[in-house]
Formats: C-alpha cells, structure tokens, sequence
C-alpha cells in the first residue's frame, strides 16, 4: 500500500492543506496510508469508501478523522449503469494537532470505527461551514485549532447519540430538532413533546424508561453539554456569554450560570478562557 509523506502535501511553513474537489467519471484514490492526519468530508453525492476488506457507499454528510495508520481509498461509486459524481472536502496537516486533541478530550476516538460518522446534510453543512472559516483564516493555526476541535465535538456529539439508542427515533428525533433552533426554551419539556406530537407524559415516561432521567434533568445535561461545546469553540465570533446560553436553549441567564459552575465546577466566562488558553498546548504549530 502506498504510504504518502508530509512534504507531499506541505510546503514549508504551511500547516494544512485544504481542498474542495469534485470526483467524477473513474476518478479515485486507490487504498493507501500517509504520515499526515486528515479530516474529509462528503459534501455532496455519494462515494464509494473502502477501508481493508470494506466497501461501502457513503452518503452526504459521510466523516472521517484519519489518522496515519488508517489505510483508506475511495472512488465514484457505479450506480444504475452510471457512475454519479461527488463533492469532497479535506484538511490534511501534521497528525500532533489531532493526536492531542482526540487524547485529551475526545477519547472515545481510540476506535477507528468511531472515526467515521454519518452526519446527514446538516452535519455537512456545518462542516462546510467551519472549513470556510479556515480558508478565510489563512488557515492559521488558531483557526487549524478551532477546526479540529469543532470537527471532534460535532462527531463525538453524533457518536454520543449512536450510544443513545435507546431512544425510540421519533424521540431522538425530535430531540435533535429541539436543539437545532438555537433558541430560549421557556419549557423545554413541553417544547419537545409538542415536537414530537406526543403527550409530555408520554415523553417524559420514555427517556425515564430507556436512559433512567428525568426529562427535565435529560434536557438540562444536553443544554449544559451544548454551552460547553460553543465556549469551547468560540474564537471571539460565536457570541456573548448571554448568547451562547440562549443558543443552548437557557431562557434565564441567571439560571445557566448556577448550573453550568455547579456542573462544571467554573463559570462559563473561565470556563472559556481555559480552553481557550490552554485547550491545546503546543498542539497547533507551523510546520518546520
């Protein structure tokens, strides 16, 4: 198997190489291995992925975080006689960034099955979203920096609610939509149900019976998880604390500084500033 090198894909001085390309016809990249690490996406169509004896056609919204030793290949997938094309999106870079990361805090990515994701179109177009960002920024290694670690809460989030089966898919559905909107939830409980056009009471005996909370105590943990994920995140354009905590769902600012330091043991403001700080020390450096 073909393993490429970094200085394949890196000038000196560069710290990631980033590209948006269209597949079509026989194009492909046979199965191969390389030195460096990478985040791709499948933004639009269908690729045929292989990884060692798999095949599998993806659909939009597909994710992969490969690390160096995850030989993979991929190709236009034939189908009804034809071959369709498809769009992908990759950020290649040295694998330290993505390494201290997943090691610090995304451990559930010691298995690489739990590298690949299916998102669906939203979860595409939130990546292609960030990776925007990361053009824009040059990219630089803050921007590299809030990139990865964007891309690991957005997989791990879809991972977490794979392990969440649990709930019936009327009821994880409606969850995901609740959440989507990023606005205040004067009654988050009573939101869902009418969402999910069952009966609060059916609701809330459901995620009592599958994941053994309460309803309210199940949404706060998922509004408290998602405060955490965009302070995380924010690179001075995600908002105010006052909007992060509406986006998440808190329609009392008061309220969300109570339970995020009971929580976390740290207001939301600190809280943001160690990570920001000291999230991913020496993780993120130009390339020698």
């Amino acid at each position: 198997m073909q393993v490429l090198k970094v200085d394949d894909i890196l000038k000196p001085g560069e710290i990631a190489h980033i590209a948006r390309v269209r597949f079509s016809g026989h194009d492909g990249v046979s199965p191969h291995a390389h030195e460096f690490a990478e985040i791709f996406w499948i933004e639009e169509g269908h690729c045929l992925f292989e990884e060692g004896d798999m095949r599998t056609i993806t659909a939009p919204g597909f994710a992969c975080v490969t690390l160096p030793e995850d030989g993979h290949g991929f190709s236009v997938p034939a189908i009804k006689g034809g071959q369709a094309p498809f769009i992908m999106v990759n950020v290649a870079f040295r694998p330290e960034p993505l390494l201290d990361a997943m090691g610090r805090h995304f451990p559930l990515f010691d298995h690489k099955d739990r590298r690949r994701m299916e998102l669906g179109l939203e979860g595409a177009r939130a990546l292609t979203a960030s990776f925007e960002r990361l053009v824009r920024s040059g990219p630089s290694t803050l921007g590299l920096d809030r990139f990865i670690l964007d891309t690991l809460e957005r997989i791990s989030e879809a991972d977490r609610r794979q392990g969440d089966t649990a709930l019936p898919a009327w009821l994880g559905e409606a969850v995901e939509r609740l959440f989507h909107r990023e606005l205040p939830l004067e009654k988050p409980v009573q939101e869902l149900a009418e969402i999910s056009g069952r009966s609060r009471e059916h609701v809330s005996r459901t995620i009592r019976a599958k994941l053994g909370l309460g309803a309210s105590e199940y949404l706060r943990k998922r509004m408290l998880d998602k405060a955490a994920a965009l302070l995380a995140l924010d690179a001075g354009d995600v908002g105010t604390i006052a909007d992060i905590a509406a986006r998440s769902g808190f329609s009392n600012l008061g309220g969300f500084y109570r339970l995020f330091r009971a929580t976390r043991g740290i207001a939301p403001a600190a809280f943001r500033d160690r990570v920001r700080n000291n999230a991913l020390p020496q993780a993120v450096r130009p390339a020698r």
